[in-house]
């Protein structure tokens, strides 16, 4: 199946892309500067892109907590971008006619111990950002901070791996495909 994407990147400089903002790194806003990142990769591997631009994506925001001074966020290239591009396409098209079942915060919860080996670990994150905690410094629940998301999984567990729920690929899966390259490609520093 081919795609015809239409997008619209900004920020460019011979050096790459380079994106300011205020929230903080690592978080649910990452994904779409990989997209992005992904789309420069592209054009720059096609030799699409008029003048000559790096493919590097650059986010500087705030840090991720308080004990880092860590605020940059850099992609560099990334081979086979179209691939990855593709395939995010593809689940696209999917959730045209099927939920998706992915949460920005539990997805990457997940990934980041899957990564390591440490799936159990991983699903336990992933329930608490999704499901939400007990304690003073509980998180909103991820399944609660959207009208669309509780309504469309209501009645079910999205983050299980029951084959009965209603998507074409799962969480888990999911999760691990869109952020393992992501992460590979992520380096975070305090420049």
């Amino acid at each position: 199946v081919a795609y015809q994407l239409v997008c619209r990147l900004d920020q460019l400089w011979p050096g790459g892309r380079v994106q300011l903002g205020f929230a903080r790194i690592g978080q649910r806003g990452e994904p779409e500067l990989w997209i992005r990142h992904l789309v420069l990769c592209t054009l720059v591997e096609r030799g699409d892109e008029p003048e000559k631009i790096e493919a590097r994506s650059v986010y500087v925001g705030r840090t991720a907590s308080t004990d880092t001074d860590d605020r940059v966020v850099v992609f560099e290239a990334v081979p086979d971008a179209r691939i990855h591009l593709g395939r995010l396409c593809a689940w696209a098209d999917q959730a045209s006619r099927r939920p998706l079942p992915f949460f920005p915060r539990a997805s990457r919860a997940f990934a980041e111990k899957a990564i390591e080996g440490k799936a159990d670990q991983g699903r336990r994150d992933a329930q608490l950002q999704f499901e939400g905690g007990d304690g003073w410094n509980a998180l909103v629940p991820e399944s609660q901070q959207e009208l669309e998301t509780a309504r469309i999984w209501e009645g079910w567990s999205p983050l299980s791996s029951d084959r009965e729920l209603p998507v074409a690929i799962h969480f888990e899966p999911l999760a691990e495909e869109l952020f393992e390259p992501l992460l590979a490609a992520r380096e975070v520093c305090a420049r």
